[in-house]
């Protein structure tokens, strides 16, 4: 995807046709910019079906605007992501 354009109409399209929803549950912070979130997303396969799934973000924000988040497969993994990257 390029530009703020094309990503809007990406989100437009998929997100009612797939239903997305993450819900956060516990915050983990790191210090004031980076944080590790645990939550679930809750998902429509293209078969219809409706998937509720665990999942860990790694989250880095900037002049409190969200500038990084990567999905991690457990909090040290995310953990880990966040701390290599203020290394």
């Amino acid at each position: 995807m390029h530009g703020r354009e094309e990503l809007l109409r990406f989100l437009e399209e998929e997100f009612p046709r797939r239903l997305w929803e993450p819900v956060a549950a516990t915050f983990r912070p790191l210090d004031d910019e980076r944080i590790v979130v645990e939550g679930r997303i809750r998902w429509m396969d293209d078969d219809g079906v409706i998937r509720d799934d665990p999942r860990v973000w790694a989250l880095e924000f900037r002049e409190g605007l969200l500038v990084r988040s990567v999905p991690a497969e457990s909090v040290a993994e995310a953990r880990a992501l966040l701390q290599g990257e203020a290394g």
